[in-house]
């Protein structure tokens, strides 16, 4: 493993895909090392450094991985929590990315139903996540107006969650995912 600086030093030698390769290490190994840590809450560490890998596969395009990933993510953790939740929806990104939408919708539908059941405290963070993947599958079916419907809830969301501001630090990206798929809406292209 090479120290930080010289990680660091290399990239400006390096390729993007190199980069990005050696960006999804990071998680990785933080995945490896939870999964071997024993404690009350390592169970709930390692899904959560596996949820971090999910999502930096899936924003590669590596969606068949994140789809092995993240089902032997849920099946080892097995609590219904906000982890699950996230893992379900990074899933359901994943099943997006391959074009198996009916896959994806049901996953959403799990992830929502999972979402409701979880106490308030635990929420505020997913906001609009389950509602922006039932808007995916529902537009890779060609369910426009639902696919529109679904936008909407989980901009509203956003909003009602995380304010109006675009400045906000801690506004996630799907609120902006959400407000392109608005936008795209008002445009005629969705």
């Amino acid at each position: 493993m090479l120290p930080l600086r010289d990680f660091y030093d290399s990239a400006a030698e390096a390729t993007p895909d190199e980069w990005r390769e050696r960006l999804s290490l990071r998680p990785k190994r933080f995945a490896e090392a939870a999964g071997r840590g024993t404690g009350p809450h390592m169970s709930f560490l390692a899904a959560a450094a596996r949820n971090e890998l999910v999502f930096a596969l899936n924003a590669q395009g590596r969606h068949k991985e994140v789809e092995a990933l993240a089902r032997e993510a849920l099946a080892a953790h097995g609590v219904r929590d906000r982890a699950s939740l996230v893992l379900r929806l990074g899933l359901a990104r994943s099943l997006n990315g391959q074009a198996r939408h009916e896959d994806a919708l049901a996953e959403a539908r799990g992830a929502d139903k999972l979402y409701r059941a979880l106490p308030d405290r635990e929420r505020h963070p997913v906001t609009g996540a389950a509602e922006l993947a039932f808007a995916t599958a529902l537009l890779g079916l060609r369910r426009a107006p639902d696919a529109r419907h679904k936008a909407a809830a989980a901009h509203d969301a956003c909003l009602a969650s995380f304010g109006r501001t675009t400045a906000a630090p801690s506004k996630p990206e799907r609120c902006s995912s959400a407000s392109t798929a608005l936008d795209r809406k008002r445009n005629g292209t969705m």
